[in-house]
């Protein structure tokens, strides 16, 4: 029992770093139910894009595998508007 509880903690501390669980001001149970479900979609993605980039394209002993917060950066990156060249 004593394990699955800490399962549970690690993964709302994961969710709140990653998905924003934790960024959002409800007054109500409706936003926040939404709010909720939202974030925990969020990090179901990224868990399950990282699991899957792992099974697919196995690392050598050298690398780390990818995790979530790494499938989390490169989406950051990939959406993310770049500045303008001042130049």
């Amino acid at each position: 029992m004593a394990g699955r509880c800490w399962s549970a903690e690690e993964f709302f501390q994961t969710s709140k770093a990653l998905a924003g669980l934790d960024e959002r001001q409800v007054r109500r149970w409706h936003s926040w139910k939404r709010w909720v479900t939202l974030a925990v979609l969020a990090y179901a993605f990224l868990t399950v894009t990282a699991v899957r980039e792992r099974a697919w394209h196995p690392t050598d002993d050298e690398l780390t595998p990818i995790t979530c917060h790494d499938v989390q950066r490169l989406f950051v990156m990939l959406f993310q508007p770049t500045a303008p060249d001042l130049d």
